[in-house]
């Protein structure tokens, strides 16, 4: 717990120096126009980079446990080259298009989001997997150095060719790059080497995990699609009825008032997720189901506990936090942090309850609400951007993480329920 905390708050420190720094080299227009790049690599993360992320830390303890590594291991390049290819098609033709579109100033930047998006696929399937190994020290090092480096290189590309958004992208690159360098260097002692002294993989092991792998993981990405509707439809729909420089205004507001809630996520999960996953198993013994769902209900307790104490923090103090977080021209919002920090607790607080259905592989169960909720989320968003500008986005979101955690209590409640009844009333053990 100590190396997951010091690597998220070297993450986070290095993520508040880069706000503060970044508002003050970037104008709010130029910000507006990164944040709307980065929507681009949002696409790429949510529809193939985070599915393949949460079977890669799904199977890598059963795997191990049937001493299946090996197969594990060139499942894993199968489903991380099929989605390369995926994304790099997609963003090419995203690059290619712009220009026809009459959107030529956008292509240096969509170019830079699409690289960007590549090589944070591989850092986050290379951290599942060495997280679900329990490598600890190893994901806390590489966490905590991206988020420094992502800035770092951005700041010194700004210094020497100017405050574009195409400029700070591919800063943000280069700092991946330098952080998937040295994952891939533990990745070769910790796995590769071991992996050696092992007995190669019949090649139908391989495919058939790499299938059961996707049948995991494509649920991930269907309700990707709505997950990345809702995510990046805020700065889109401000977008069309104000200004960039209001979207830049509020993606500082959403980084200063979510993130401290995602980063209480970030830890708790990183913590308990291979713990969770390792009591599940493959998720035949409804025991061991039970014992990994309790874990995640605490999980969801606690969650809640926190988003409260940070909402008032935030109503107390907002102003003292924006004078020493963001640049001047960004703080004429500071009222708006503690709603922030409400919705981004109550979204970390469904995460975790959806933590439910995915140690019992019932992904497929999230399709459907998160779909419905990126629908009315969509609607919220347009309402009240249209009545209210950029208060009325920040309202639409407390009301969306509100709605989320519900949907995703209810949900977890029910598949709780479901496996307790498959145990026996006194042993405690599943029933045939």
């Amino acid at each position: 717990m100590a190396w997951v905390i010091l690597g998220q708050g070297v993450a986070a420190a290095g993520g508040l120096v880069g706000v503060r720094v970044m508002t003050e080299l970037l104008t709010p227009e130029t910000y507006g126009e990164l944040a709307l790049g980065i929507t681009l690599g949002t696409l790429g993360q949510l529809v193939a980079w985070s599915p393949i992320s949460a079977a890669v830390l799904r199977y890598f303890s059963a795997a191990q446990e049937s001493a299946q590594l090996p197969a594990y291991l060139d499942a894993v390049r199968r489903l991380l080259l099929q989605a390369s290819a995926a994304v790099i098609a997609l963003g090419s033709i995203i690059v290619v298009a712009l220009p026809a579109l009459g959107a030529t100033r956008w292509t240096g930047l969509a170019f830079a989001a699409l690289l960007f998006t590549v090589l944070s696929g591989y850092e986050a399937a290379l951290d599942s997997m060495q997280l679900a190994g329990r490598q600890r020290r190893i994901v806390a090092w590489h966490q905590g150095l991206s988020m420094w480096l992502r800035f770092l290189m951005a700041v010194v590309l700004i210094a020497f060719f100017g405050g574009q958004s195409a400029v700070a992208m591919v800063g943000y690159s280069v700092g991946v790059l330098l952080v998937l360098a040295s994952q891939l260097y533990f990745f070769h002692r910790r796995v590769l080497v071991p992996r050696r002294q092992l007995s190669p993989a019949p090649a139908g092991d391989s495919a058939a995990l790499a299938r059961r792998m996707a049948q995991y993981a494509w649920p991930v990405a269907a309700w990707g699609i709505f997950s990345w509707t809702q995510a990046v439809s805020d700065r889109w729909i401000l977008q069309g009825f104000t200004t960039t420089a209001v979207v830049g205004v509020y993606s500082v507001l959403a980084q200063v008032g979510l993130y401290p809630m995602t980063l209480f996520s970030a830890v708790t999960l990183q913590f308990v997720a291979p713990v969770l996953f390792e009591r599940a198993g493959d998720g035949a013994d409804p025991n061991r189901l039970h014992n990994a769902s309790e874990l995640v209900l605490k999980v969801v307790g606690m969650t809640l506990a926190v988003t409260a104490i940070a909402t008032i923090g935030g109503w107390l103090l907002h102003e003292s936090i924006f004078r020493l977080l963001v640049g001047v021209r960004y703080r004429s919002v500071s009222h708006l942090l503690p709603w922030m920090m409400c919705a981004g607790g109550f979204f970390a607080a469904g995460q975790a309850a959806s933590q439910v259905m995915m140690i019992g592989g019932l992904t497929k169960r999230l399709i459907a609400p998160k779909g419905a909720i990126a629908i009315i989320t969509l609607a919220l968003y347009a309402l009240g951007a249209s009545r209210r500008g950029l208060e009325g986005i920040v309202y639409a979101n407390v009301a969306f993480g509100v709605m989320y955690f519900g949907w995703m209590s209810l949900l977890a409640w029910r598949s709780h329920n479901e496996v307790r009844r498959r145990m026996s009333p006194l042993t405690g053990k599943g029933i045939a």
